[in-house]
């Protein structure tokens, strides 16, 4: 992912996975180079099987550009780093599940362990 990042000299790589059904994930969408160009948060229709992983690599000059106040990466910063075109993604191949509900994390926990 380091990689990635540098090769393509913006301000934040994030990370996407293919999945069957990408209705209940943030779907990004991207141009063949990786570029990301839009993000559609729960789609009713599909638009892409690419989905958002929650892992980011951010440049530290993306800290002067987070107000301190509270904020979400997702709807805040990401699409604004969308519109500036300094976001772009690398997709993964391995393994990787979605955490967010505490029974998927319990059992992430136990694949872990």
């Amino acid at each position: 992912m380091m990689q990635v990042h540098v090769n393509h000299g913006k301000e934040a790589t994030l990370c996407v996975k293919a999945v069957e059904d990408p209705s209940k994930y943030s779907v990004v969408v991207s141009q063949d180079s990786g570029l990301v160009t839009n993000f559609v948060d729960r789609p009713k229709e599909f638009i892409s099987n690419k989905v958002n992983t929650g892992v980011y690599l951010f440049n530290t000059s993306l800290l002067s550009k987070i107000k301190p106040r509270p904020s979400s990466l997702e709807a805040d910063l990401l699409p604004r780093l969308t519109n500036e075109n300094n976001l772009y993604c690398m997709e993964l191949d391995g393994f990787w599940m979605d955490i967010g509900l505490p029974h998927n994390y319990l059992l992430g926990t136990e694949l872990y362990l």
